[in-house]
């Protein structure tokens, strides 16, 4: 249905950015001397926040799981639970994240452990959260949904969209920029 296809390709851009954070851990954790910058990890986070948690998510969680709740889904178990879940875990890697970007001197070892640790795990996480959306929750949500629903959730994620719509052009300029930036920041030759 529309509204799970406007989710679908809003995951094709998320996945984009789990592919550039993927870059940025793997030349941050190697042993080349030249390593990327914290403020690129900061842009990466910026982007994760604002549109995979502030846009894609909270569409999701505002929108879509209250529609489903309505169906008969229960916020406390089951898909949304398990979802509203990782949201969250994602939630808390990102700050890990972002505290990493913020040192003020060069990474020790420590950090760029946890570096790598806090990157890997958020993209394994939020791989998994796709594909349990994707192949789950969304073919389930089109199954039980009636067409007018459907049609009202699309409504509404149009107008979220419609009311966000500077944010989300600017979160999708900054995805290609990083797609561009980071082979050349981490460049060891």
């Amino acid at each position: 249905t529309i509204p799970m296809a406007i989710l679908q390709e809003e995951h094709g851009h998320i996945k984009r950015v789990l592919g550039i954070l993927t870059r940025f851990v793997g030349a941050a954790a190697s042993s080349n001397k030249v390593r990327p910058d914290k403020s690129t990890l900061l842009r990466i986070v910026a982007v994760l926040k604002g549109f995979a948690d502030g846009h894609h998510h909270a569409k999701e969680e505002k929108i879509l799981f209250e529609y489903l709740i309505r169906q008969g889904f229960i916020a406390q178990e089951g898909p949304i639970a398990v979802l509203s879940h990782d949201h969250n875990l994602g939630r808390i890697l990102m700050e890990r994240l972002e505290v990493l970007g913020r040192t003020v001197d060069g990474w020790s070892a420590d950090q760029l452990s946890e570096l790598q640790d806090a990157g890997w795990t958020y993209v394994s996480l939020m791989k998994d959260h796709i594909t349990k959306e994707d192949f789950v929750l969304f073919p389930m949500a089109s199954r039980i949904l009636p067409p007018s629903e459907s049609a009202n959730l699309a409504r509404e994620f149009r107008e979220f969209e419609s009311a966000n719509a500077v944010a989300l052009g600017g979160f999708l300029r900054e995805i290609d920029a990083l797609d561009a930036l980071l082979p050349a920041a981490v460049d060891s030759n």
